[in-house]
């Protein structure tokens, strides 16, 4: 399957998991987390090789890893444990993204 059609795919998947979060629906939403959070390590494997893009896929990664990882914890009353787990994990796709916004800038400038 070519990148596109999994980005395709990713995205109604994303909103499906979130709507369940919202919707309190925990049998779905933690169903539509795992291919979710799979879908967007297959897109950054396939960008690997295009530094810009595979950091910024990374930093998705880590983003709907820290989502998925919020979501269970409210989802079972985990707070107290994935909050911390969540706060890293967005912590970390913030940093993979200042590094993309780092060596855009340095491209730029050399």
């Amino acid at each position: 399957m070519k990148l596109q059609k999994y980005e395709n795919i990713h995205i109604p998947m994303w909103l499906v998991k979130d709507l369940c979060w919202l919707m309190k629906w925990k049998a779905v939403g933690m169903f539509m987390a795992f291919p979710t959070v799979i879908v967007a390590f297959i897109i950054a494997y396939f960008t690997r090789k295009d530094k810009s893009c595979f950091l910024t896929n990374l930093s998705v990664c880590a983003w709907i890893l820290a989502n998925s990882t919020w979501m269970f914890g409210e989802f079972f009353g985990y707070e107290k444990y994935t909050l911390p787990l969540s706060f890293g994990l967005f912590s970390s796709g913030i940093l993979i993204y200042l590094l993309f916004i780092v060596l855009q800038y340095r491209k730029k400038t050399l």
